[in-house]
């Protein structure tokens, strides 16, 4: 279905169903990080709730992220189920092939809010963050001097 038009119909709905969790999202700056993050809100769902909202997209090369995810999720055993834990470890391909198709998955979704409102939308490359430009430039803000550190969480 057409991104504007199932905002138009089901918008209103969501915003109904999902009005005591207002409170709660306010008083957050940021709902997921991308490619999809540990949150699993589609954004069609974030935009209908916060029609303001602006989604970044970081592309990273695949084999990178899934490695770093691997590790993430594997280091963080109460987070995640033992089913899902158990596929890494026993079925690495699988997991990998998993991961893949919810990349290319959420990638589609983030691609329909980008087209229902570009301005709204951001997509890098990982390798787009040597400075702060892209992000201020984004945000409509001005550039902290200096580089923009990397960090990866589940490199330590």
């Amino acid at each position: 279905e057409n991104p504007k038009r199932w905002l138009r119909k089901r918008g209103p709905f969501v915003r109904e169903r999902l009005a005591a969790a207002y409170p709660f999202l306010n008083r957050f700056d940021i709902f997921a990080d991308a490619p999809f993050g540990h949150g699993h809100i589609h954004p069609l769902v974030i935009a209908a709730l916060a029609p303001e909202a602006r989604f970044i997209w970081v592309n990273r090369d695949f084999d990178d992220w899934i490695n770093s995810l691997r590790k993430w999720e594997l280091a963080h055993p109460k987070t995640y189920s033992a089913k899902r834990l158990a596929l890494w470890q026993k079925s690495p391909d699988d997991m990998v092939e998993l991961m893949r198709h919810r990349w290319h998955s959420r990638h589609k979704a983030f691609r329909q809010i980008a087209e229902l409102s570009p301005s709204q939308c951001l997509e890098l490359t990982f390798e787009d963050f040597t400075d702060y430009s892209a992000l201020s430039n984004f945000y409509g803000v001005r550039a902290p001097e200096g580089t923009l550190p990397r960090l990866n969480a589940s490199d330590g």
